[in-house]
């Protein structure tokens, strides 16, 4: 029982990992026609794979995943500076993301007696969800500056780069993602037998064993 959980532990984080990778590429084929570039469809697949099991160990892997897609596009898009291949710039901030997110998640449930109702499950999901933006925003960006330090090349400040794409990047994707993603969130969850608190498929297993 033990190798089959963690083979089915694995073929999740492996459709985890190419779900946040097509979505990824989606991203960049719907950005060719825009003036900028968007990550809406990988905020929103990121995001429901981090709560769609009430684990950190998905929630973790899921922000993980995130980093290691956006290294495999750099890898096959090459960039005028390499900033995506490097792990301490495209994996690292996305991992402290993942912690991040998942325990004012947690955090928040701490909040509700009743965590299996939808308006409450909503509001903690919306909280975690800005949290791990935010995170996410400031960290890369600040990662993203050291190395640009390292390499000799220029760099915008992280408000300044924050303010230049205040309105065509971060508000676009944090109110896609805080509009929407939980409620795909708890629609998978249902979908897929979890439960509103996605427990359903683990605490199924933890019966069996």
């Amino acid at each position: 029982m033990v190798n089959d959980k963690r083979g089915y532990n694995v073929a999740i984080y492996a459709v985890m990992l190419a779900l946040i990778f097509v979505a990824m590429m989606l991203d960049r084929v719907i950005s060719l026609a825009l003036p900028v570039s968007m990550a809406l469809l990988t905020l929103l697949v990121t995001f429901t794979c981090c709560f769609w099991r009430n684990s950190w160990q998905s929630g973790v892997l899921a922000c993980v995943f995130f980093g290691v897609a956006s290294m495999i596009k750099g890898a096959i898009f090459p960039e005028p500076i390499p900033l995506s291949i490097n792990p301490l710039v495209s994996v690292l901030p996305r991992a402290v993301m993942g912690f991040a997110t998942f325990g004012v998640y947690r955090l928040m449930l701490r909040c509700f007696k009743n965590r299996k109702s939808y308006k409450n499950q909503v509001l903690c999901l919306t909280v975690a969800i800005f949290v791990g933006l935010v995170v996410n925003t400031v960290l890369f960006l600040s990662a993203a500056n050291l190395y640009k330090m390292v390499l000799g090349e220029q760099y915008t400040g992280v408000f300044a780069t924050i303010y230049l794409v205040l309105f065509t990047n971060i508000i676009p994707e944090y109110a896609v993602s805080m509009l929407f993603a939980p409620h795909l969130i708890l629609a998978v969850r249902k979908a897929t037998h979890l439960g509103i608190e996605g427990n359903g498929l683990e605490n199924k297993k933890v019966t069996q064993e």
